[in-house]
């Protein structure tokens, strides 16, 4: 009776009072999608299926994730999908999810101790295991984590773990992730040489390709890091490419805009020209 009334519940909530619904009225396929999940989630709920609940739990928290709605729901799912699979005893499903919310909280910028704490139990997971892959993403979610924590000195150790287990593996995603990565550390750290060869890395890798995954953000942190180094020369032609790169997939298209401005207007008043951006 209790399993039907909280259903009932979860199930008028998730339809009617989110304010992501909103959203999802004009996002035809998010909402969709939504929907889908939300009735395998209900199917598996009456059918006692815990294996089939804890991955629509999962599946809904990226879903929304990927999405950014409804984050305080992604981490109720998560949570909710790490609980169903323990139940089970369902030990990969188990550190999946709690490795999602660690990175959930990496990425939102909350709970970074915590965040720390659930992906050191899945490195050791599957170090045990011996899935070197997992182990090489958890190495990395590490050094997010300590870089979100602004120390950057642990940071650099995992993340450079992580890309050497990422070019061993031949996971050449995985890899241009850490260099990224790797690109940003150096750059807080101030070795602006060394971001500056991780970047080109990335940049000259994805030049003849049409998907810049990864060189769009490589070419705003070059623009960042030579501007904050008094480079404004050698920034401009970074934050140009930036513009271009991220004006076609809407990331960081303004942040691009902003400072390639930024730098041009500091650069007129040196010279004594004064320029209305």
């Amino acid at each position: 009776m209790i399993r039907w009334a909280i259903l009932l519940l979860c199930t008028w909530v998730g339809m009617i009072c989110y304010p992501g619904d909103l959203r999802g009225d004009a996002d035809g396929a998010y909402q969709e999608k939504l929907r889908s999940i939300n009735a395998r989630i209900q199917e598996a709920y009456l059918n006692d299926d815990f294996a089939a609940e804890a991955l629509g739990h999962y599946d809904r928290a990226m879903h929304n994730f990927s999405v950014h709605l409804r984050d305080q729901d992604v981490i109720f799912d998560l949570v909710e999908s790490a609980k169903l699979y323990r139940y089970i005893r369902d030990d990969d499903g188990f550190y999946k999810a709690r490795m999602a919310l660690a990175g959930f909280y990496i990425e939102e910028d909350i709970f970074l101790d915590e965040a720390l704490k659930l992906t050191a139990e899945g490195y050791q997971y599957y170090n045990e295991q011996g899935d070197e892959h997992r182990k090489a993403m958890a190495v990395t979610q590490l050094g997010r984590a300590y870089q979100r924590k602004l120390d950057y000195e642990k940071a650099l150790i995992y993340v450079e773990e992580g890309l050497n287990a990422s070019i061993q593996l031949e996971d050449r995603s995985m890899e241009l992730a850490n260099r990224l990565l790797l690109t940003r550390v150096l750059g807080n750290l101030g070795s602006v040489e060394k971001a500056i060869v991780q970047g080109d890395y990335i940049i000259q890798s994805e030049r003849d390709s049409e998907v810049y995954q990864y060189s769009a953000e490589a070419s705003y942190l070059m623009g960042q890091t030579l501007h904050m180094d008094a480079r404004p020369d050698e920034a401009i032609p970074y934050l140009t490419e930036s513009v271009l790169l991220n004006d076609r997939i809407n990331d960081l298209a303004y942040e691009s805009h902003y400072l390639l401005s930024k730098i041009y207007h500091e650069i007129a008043c040196l010279s004594g020209v004064l320029v209305d951006f």
